[in-house]
C-alpha cells in the first residue's frame, strides 16, 4: 500500500495526489492573500502605535529628568518639609511607572508566534 502511494507510474495515485496538491495550493494562495490584506489593514494602527510609543518615551525621558532633580533637591529639605511634600529622605525612584505602561503596549514575539 505505502509503495503504491509513492508509485509515480500509477495514474490513479498520481491523479489523487495532483487533486490534493491543487487544493492545497489554492488554500495557500487564499491564506497568503488574507494575511497580506490583514497586514495592510493593520499598518495604520502600527504607525499610530509607534508614534504614540515615541511620544510616551519623550514623556518618560522628561519624567526621569525631573525625578532626578527632585531627588537631588530633596536632600536639601528638612525632614519635616520632605514629609509635607510626601517625599522619602532618599528622594524619588528614578524610573517611575511609565516603562510599565509602555511594556503593556509592546508585542513580544512569543505572544505572536505561539505553537
Amino acid at each position: 500500500m505505502i509503495k503504491a502511494i509513492g508509485d509515480k507510474h500509477n495514474p490513479v495515485i498520481q491523479n489523487l495526489i495532483s487533486q490534493s496538491m491543487g487544493m492545497w495550493l489554492e488554500e495557500i494562495d487564499i491564506i497568503e492573500e488574507k494575511a497580506k490584506a490583514m497586514s495592510k489593514e493593520l499598518a495604520p494602527q502600527h504607525q499610530a502605535l509607534l508614534k504614540g510609543l515615541s511620544e510616551i518615551n519623550s514623556l518618560y525621558r522628561r519624567s526621569v529628568n525631573l525625578r532626578s532633580v527632585v531627588s537631588h533637591w530633596t536632600r536639601e529639605l528638612s525632614p519635616s518639609a520632605q514629609r509635607d511634600m510626601g517625599l522619602s529622605p532618599g528622594g524619588m525612584d528614578a524610573v517611575g511607572p511609565i516603562p510599565q505602561e509602555m511594556r503593556k503596549l509592546l508585542v513580544e514575539s512569543q505572544q505572536v508566534f505561539k505553537r
